[in-house]
């Protein structure tokens, strides 16, 4: 046995309305890069599924599985998981059971406290999955992995310090994940665009507002590609799908300003004709000036995502 499968549960509730289009799960296919150098991976996105998952096709799919990673945050993501995990655990109750994301990363006790969970990765798993596949492919446990926390055979758990790395485990190009998703149902319509796609060239905040949980998960830390590395993956992925604008995932874009203007400084140089827009601190957009915005929109840039914040300054001054 040697495969292992990550699945993405549905945000939606059985019975509601489906919604206008399915963002590209970045997690789980920068996890796949990263355990596809020594494992079989097989990505499952169950907002692309349909009704047979849960049936007989799952049992095909979990031939020579030995682990399944399921990805969730505090959402309907628990619940749909939970369903996924009990059929795993029906059909082959030896498949181990791991369990990451925002939700298992920031509540990793509450999480192993279910009989569906067997291990939960704490934080980023590109660096931590792997190593851990490894010792299960082994028979072994995680009894001394940082990140990771699991069940005790004779019961209780064990809660692994995460690891304290300079550099968070961002790749050089986060195009190699791309390989195990289908493209075609990520790329869509939208806001003036014909084919939108999402990208992520950032991770983390350098804030700590207390409605964000962004914060709390990056230890205020940011990381960024470079803007040569973003641009070539632009560059790829406008060949490869035929895209004309492209979303950044990153939980603020704009932490690093004199990034952001070099990055627009090349698009507007280059020829990729591209439209993009990214996420913002309201606080530290209002820092550009009305020449380097100039320079932003005439490089494609053409919306701001910004978060919650207040009008009040007492009110932000608890934020």
């Amino acid at each position: 046995m040697h495969k292992v499968l990550l699945f993405y549960p549905s945000f939606e509730d059985e019975g509601t309305e489906a919604p206008l289009y399915t963002d590209i799960p970045l997690s789980v296919a920068a996890l796949a890069e990263a355990a596809g150098t020594q494992f079989e991976v097989e990505v499952i996105d169950e907002r692309l599924e349909d009704g047979s998952l849960l049936a007989g096709d799952l049992a095909v799919r979990l031939r020579d599985v030995f682990a399944v990673g399921i990805s969730a945050t505090t959402s309907a993501q628990i619940t749909n998981g939970l369903r996924f995990a009990r059929r795993i655990r029906e059909l082959a109750p030896e498949i181990r059971l791991i369990w990451g994301g925002w939700h298992p990363s920031l509540m990793p006790e509450e999480t192993l406290m279910h009989p569906l969970v067997d291990i939960v990765v704490i934080g980023q798993g590109e660096r931590i999955l792997p190593r851990l596949l490894d010792r299960l492919k082994r028979g072994e446990e995680p009894s001394d992995m940082p990140g990771v926390a699991y069940k005790l055979p004779g019961g209780g758990m064990r809660i692994g310090k995460t690891e304290k790395a300079e550099r968070m485990p961002l790749p050089e190009s986060m195009r190699g994940g791309y390989r195990y998703l289908r493209m075609s149902e990520y790329i869509h319509e939208g806001w003036g665009n014909r084919r939108i796609l999402g990208y992520e060239s950032s991770r983390g905040c350098p804030y700590a507002c207390t409605f964000c949980s962004i914060g709390a998960g990056f230890k205020r830390r940011w990381q960024g590609l470079g803007c040569e590395n973003v641009y070539r993956d632009l560059e790829y992925l406008k060949e490869q799908y035929d895209i004309d604008a492209v979303h950044f995932f990153d939980n603020n874009f704009f932490a690093d300003r004199e990034r952001a203007l070099k990055f627009s400084e090349m698009l507007r140089a280059g020829c990729l004709g591209l439209r993009w827009d990214g996420a913002s601190a309201v606080r530290q957009f209002l820092r550009f000036t009305h020449q380097e915005l100039t320079a932003l929109t005439d490089s494609g840039f053409y919306r701001v995502i910004a978060g919650v914040e207040s009008g009040d300054a007492d009110v932000l001054g608890h934020l």
